[in-house]
């Protein structure tokens, strides 16, 4: 009980003081680099479909097998205003080797600003994302576990878009509300994040601080829109596919 009330006074502190000293935590690292593999298991993400029949779920995982799974390696750099996540562009993966052509997926964000100009992927056209960086709902968890050599608190949120239960593990010790894929505004660095029971799960394998990377060139090519119109398109996508007893997840990134 003892342990739980420091990981729970932790946790108010932590809020307390990301929320009203932002800036002055992020100036306390300069930048850095991780390497993160997402793996995808598409067993798992294939039974959850809800127009499956039980007996169409249990021919998938004979057939398929438990554990369908592969993997593609992604990057952030980071410094104390901004983030930057895509593909490694040398990865060998089973993910990227099987993967013909990936979609583009390419989140950039800055925190001074509060805004994001994302340029993703999206049958078959590319969207440039430009908006307020969008705010999770995260309620963040009394539980600690060690990701990548750091000391990570449990932090969930939910996306009803995509019906995916989202846990995420963040660091204090690297003080920038930023993290893999499209998930961030915790007080500290996301180093895993863990959708729908580990049907998609993306750890950090490899923290760089203080690792001078070149920051990409900001590709513009692509549709603009902002965010509530992506939202609309991926949520009617969705909608389509189910009716049409189709998985979404061949052609959007879960």
């Amino acid at each position: 009980m003892y342990r739980d009330i420091k990981i729970k006074t932790l946790v108010l502190c932590l809020c307390s003081f990301y929320l009203h000293t932002t800036e002055h935590l992020m100036a306390q690292l300069v930048f850095g680099e991780v390497q993160y593999s997402q793996t995808n298991d598409w067993t798992k993400i294939a039974t959850a479909l809800p127009y499956l029949s039980q007996e169409e779920k249990d021919q998938i995982q004979y057939s398929w097998g438990k554990g369908r799974a592969y993997s593609e390696k992604m990057r952030l750099i980071f410094n104390d205003s901004a983030s930057f996540y895509s593909y490694i562009q040398d990865d060998k993966s089973e993910e990227s080797i099987w993967s013909y052509k990936k979609n583009t997926f390419e989140i950039n964000r800055n925190f001074r600003s509060n805004k994001m100009q994302d340029r993703i992927g999206l049958l078959g056209k590319n969207y440039i994302v430009k908006d307020e960086i969008p705010k999770r709902r995260w309620k963040i968890h009394n539980e600690i576990k060690e990701v990548s050599g750091y000391v990570c608190m449990k932090a969930e949120t939910y996306d009803s878009i995509k019906s995916q239960r989202i846990i995420a593990w963040f660091t204090d010790k690297i003080l920038v509300p930023a993290g893999p894929a499209e998930f961030g505004g915790l007080p500290g660095l996301i180093l895993e994040i863990d959708i729908n029971d580990q049907s998609s799960l993306i750890v950090a394998e490899e923290v760089k601080l203080n690792k001078k990377t070149q920051w990409p060139t900001i590709n513009s090519k692509g549709k603009s829109i902002d965010y509530k119109k992506y939202q609309s398109i991926v949520k009617t996508y969705i909608s389509d596919c189910i009716e049409r007893r189709r998985n979404p997840y061949w052609d959007l990134r879960y």
